[in-house]
């Protein structure tokens, strides 16, 4: 995930003013840890094809 990306959740909230960096980062760690899972759902997609050959 690209650091932009981030940015577009973290960034525009009306109060980011009062956003602290433990805001941001726990976002952050919500937006890294739903990747992960995607990527993995991709990864066991791609194992099942080759699994069945």
């Amino acid at each position: 995930i690209s650091e932009r990306t981030i940015q577009k959740f973290v960034a525009p909230s009306p109060n980011s003013g009062i956003q602290t960096n433990k805001t941001s980062s726990r976002v952050k760690r919500e937006m890294i840890n739903w990747e992960n899972k995607r990527a993995f759902r991709k990864i066991g997609d791609l194992q099942k094809k080759i699994d069945a050959g």
